[in-house]
């Protein structure tokens, strides 16, 4: 599925109606596919629009897990400032932050996160940037590109500045991975 920004990826206490679920649920329901539930394989935050896996039964969904699907994760994104070098590893873990139950933090008794960036186009105040996940942690490239000084545009839970937009500018821009059923290698780009 290429979800848009802005759209929750699930039901909550505030928002029943504009989520990924719904909107796929009713895809399933008008394009006549008796499909019993929604069944993601991963996830992306509400502000971030791009590719994502969404299984048709529960037994897929599950293989995912249970065979150690490896998912190719790339991501484009335009953040603040003139990010140093072409390309860049970013090896720092990742743990909640003291106090809170949606922050996270680069700290040493974290989980081990892995994000390579490489440079696109930038100027001295913006940079765009592409980005491959070697971990999937919560907020990962948030926290990383932030902790480097360079958050993401309007990103201002991580310090970013909301005077241009109101979102996020961050994008799964692609991912491949083997099919736990067939094996059959899969490629997905949104654009």
């Amino acid at each position: 599925v290429n979800k848009p920004r802005g759209l929750f990826f699930f039901y909550s206490a505030s928002e029943r109606v504009a989520t990924l679920a719904n909107a796929v649920m009713t895809y399933y329901k008008k394009s006549g596919q008796a499909v019993t539930g929604y069944h993601p394989v991963h996830r992306l935050d509400c502000w971030t629009s791009g590719a994502v896996i969404i299984a048709k039964n529960p037994r897929v969904q599950h293989a995912f897990k249970q065979k150690h699907i490896q998912i190719q994760k790339i991501y484009e994104a335009i953040i603040e400032g003139s990010w140093p070098g072409e390309k860049t590893r970013i090896q720092w873990p990742i743990g909640r932050k003291p106090g809170s139950i949606v922050e996270r933090m680069c700290r040493l008794d974290g989980k081990s996160a892995v994000t390579d960036v490489e440079v696109l186009a930038k100027s001295q105040s913006y940079s765009h940037i592409r980005l491959w996940l070697h971990s999937g942690r919560t907020h990962q490239i948030r926290v990383h590109v932030s902790t480097m000084g360079y958050p993401l545009v309007a990103d201002d839970l991580y310090g970013g500045s909301t005077s241009k937009t109101n979102h996020q500018l961050l994008h799964a821009r692609s991912l491949r991975f083997m099919h736990p059923v067939t094996e059959q290698l899969i490629m997905v780009k949104a654009d």
